[in-house]
Formats: structure tokens, C-alpha cells, sequence
């Protein structure tokens, strides 16, 4: 399955990762690497991640404030 990311969304990603850059030296690397965990899952079983609302379902990130 392939997950498409929206242009909007890569750059609220991106945003998010200058942040936490600021925040700490490495923590944009690991909030990239939990988001690329996520869509991993998101991938491999799409149906299992909680649905919001018909047609729409999400997955919320462990360490970080943020839902795919």
C-alpha cells in the first residue's frame, strides 16, 4: 500500500522537525524516525488504527503530539 504524503502535511513534518531541532541536538531525528514507524504500521495495517470518522482513520505518535 502506499501512503501519500499531502505537501501541506510534509511541511507541518518538516516545521515540527526544525523545532525540535532547536529544542535538542538529535530529537528531529527521532520524531522523523517515529513518523516513518507510523507510516510503516499505517502501511502494513491500515484497518487496525482507530477510525475518526467514516473513511478517515488515525494513528497518534508515542512520544511526540502529533497523529497520522
Amino acid at each position: 500500500m502506499n501512503l501519500e504524503t499531502i505537501p501541506l502535511a510534509q511541511r507541518d513534518i518538516q516545521d515540527a522537525a526544525k523545532y525540535y531541532r532547536a529544542q535538542r541536538e538529535g530529537l528531529d531525528q527521532e520524531l522523523l524516525a517515529e513518523v516513518d514507524a507510523v507510516a510503516d504500521a499505517i502501511r502494513q495495517g491500515p484497518l487496525r488504527f482507530e477510525e475518526v470518522r467514516p473513511g478517515v482513520r488515525r494513528c497518534l505518535l508515542d512520544r511526540f503530539p502529533y497523529e497520522i
